[in-house]
């Protein structure tokens, strides 16, 4: 069994320290059409970067997946990963011992480009999410599984 005697005295941390983190770049083109989908909260950087750069920060209990299809639309996919290495379950056994209860679960994405780029990446993914909540509608769906 697992005791909770003296868990008050653990500390609870929602971010890592940059040491945890694995950080990846993608670089992708842009198009007329292009647009992310499946990321509500992504950090647009103005850059002179003419196409895209998706910088991808997360530990190594998460996973992910970026897909740029022909038509230009970018969907990134991300959960936790199914299995755990040794060195999380050190990394685990590590922060128990130091009384630490840590949210390994954060990854961050940040897009670089250009401020033409951005513009066009937000309208393009607001007309798409709009044509999509306009089919639901005209065949009378009464929910809608858009994220």
């Amino acid at each position: 069994g697992f005791s909770l005697i003296g868990i008050k005295d653990f500390n609870y941390i929602t971010s890592l320290d940059n040491s945890r983190y694995i950080v990846v770049e993608e670089n992708l083109t842009m198009n007329d059409n292009s647009f992310i989908k499946w990321l509500d909260d992504e950090d647009y950087i103005e850059t002179n970067y003419e196409d895209i750069k998706i910088v991808v920060s997360h530990s190594s209990f998460m996973q992910y997946e970026i897909n740029q299809f022909d038509n230009g639309h970018i969907e990134i996919w991300y959960s936790r990963t199914n299995d755990l290495g040794f060195k999380e379950i050190r990394t685990l056994i590590e922060d128990i011992n130091n009384k630490r209860i840590v949210d390994y679960y954060n990854i961050d994405f940040k897009v670089y480009t250009s401020k033409e780029n951005i513009e066009k990446l937000k309208k393009n993914r607001d007309e798409y999410y709009n044509k999509e909540l306009d089919y639901y509608r005209s065949n009378n769906y009464n929910e809608c599984f858009m994220h």
